[in-house]
């Protein structure tokens, strides 16, 4: 979460990689449903964000979602890959 944008971060064929909403995405003081969606076509993979029903980013890579390691983990947020293993959300 940015203040009004939303990240999604993974790490495919061994590289993190992200998407993120565009700013405004997000109403400060008030509730949204998010989803995240990841599809490997046995090529790429894409990685998908909605909030409230609607599709707002998406982007789509080379490769198939890599098993976490200590420096890349799965992530949904703002989570600060700079204060060490197991500060993450």
């Amino acid at each position: 979460y940015l203040g009004d944008r939303i990240i999604f971060s993974a790490s495919i064929g061994g590289t993190q990689r992200s998407v993120i909403s565009p700013a405004g995405t997000i109403t400060p003081n008030r509730w949204h449903c998010s989803a995240f969606t990841i599809e490997f076509d046995g090529t790429n993979t894409t990685m998908r964000v909605y909030i409230d029903g609607q599709q707002v980013a998406v982007g789509t890579f080379v490769g198939q979602l890599s098993n976490p390691s200590s420096v890349y983990r799965f992530t949904i947020g703002d989570g600060r890959h700079d204060l060490g293993v197991g500060y993450w959300y």
